[in-house]
């Protein structure tokens, strides 16, 4: 049997290794039912980038350009390749 490495924070399912998951930023498993959709993300970032101090969070981003060169990534991404779940094996 796979190991347990988390429970989903929306629903308290098991993440075991080998799943489809999603892992946030600020470190809360999420099942495949419950991953963000990339349109979610860029929605996000696009909140952080409007805001009128700039504030990441728990993302990754040392400036204001840093997340908006991502969010332009993932526009083009959501454009070419259409929405899709931000999932990862775990």
């Amino acid at each position: 049997m796979a190991e347990v490495l988390g429970h989903c924070e929306a629903c308290n399912a098991k993440i075991r290794t080998g799943d489809a998951c999603h892992y946030t930023a600020d470190g809360c498993w999420l099942c495949d039912d419950h991953a963000p959709m990339l349109s979610d993300a860029i929605r996000q970032h696009q909140e952080i980038a409007e805001a009128p101090w700039f504030d990441p969070g728990s993302l990754n981003y040392d400036s204001l350009d840093d997340l908006l060169a991502q969010m332009n990534r993932m526009r083009r991404e959501l454009a070419e390749k259409g929405d899709r779940k931000l999932l990862v094996t775990a």
